[in-house]
């Protein structure tokens, strides 16, 4: 999905500036958008923006992946968009007997969108593999 599309999906949008402005929980990507950090306290409306873009792009058929670093996390986060979400180490295929993941560099993630609950709970190795398995 474009900048462009995403940003008049919300309230009329019609510029990059206008989305970043109307959604200030938003931190101001890269160009390309190849990652978008939702940040903000409680009551500050991630989960809306979080339900939103998942039901967009649902709508758009895109392969949503949801994933937390807990299964608490986990579980808040697929009611909260009702979908499935699932641990980090699930979705990589942690495997227990090689202290590794099945998906990574070589073999990446069958999802067009990841999104990551509960960031600040990643240590830097689980965050390198999960990134590694993204396209």
């Amino acid at each position: 999905m474009s900048k462009a599309t995403l940003c008049r999906y919300f309230l009329g949008c019609n510029s990059r500036e206008g989305f970043f402005t109307l959604f200030p929980q938003f931190t101001r990507p890269a160009a390309g958008w190849r990652c978008i950090l939702i940040k903000g306290g409680p009551g500050t409306g991630k989960t809306t923006v979080l339900r939103a873009i998942t039901t967009i792009l649902n709508a758009k058929k895109v392969k949503i992946v949801l994933a937390a670093p807990t299964g608490r996390a986990a579980q808040r986060m697929a009611q909260s968009c009702n979908m499935p979400a699932q641990t980090i180490h699930r979705i990589l295929a942690y495997n227990p007997q090689t202290g590794g993941f099945t998906y990574g560099r070589d073999k990446k993630l069958e999802a067009d969108f990841v999104v990551v609950d509960e960031s600040s709970m990643l240590d830097e190795k689980l965050a390198k593999a999960l990134f590694k398995a993204v396209k």
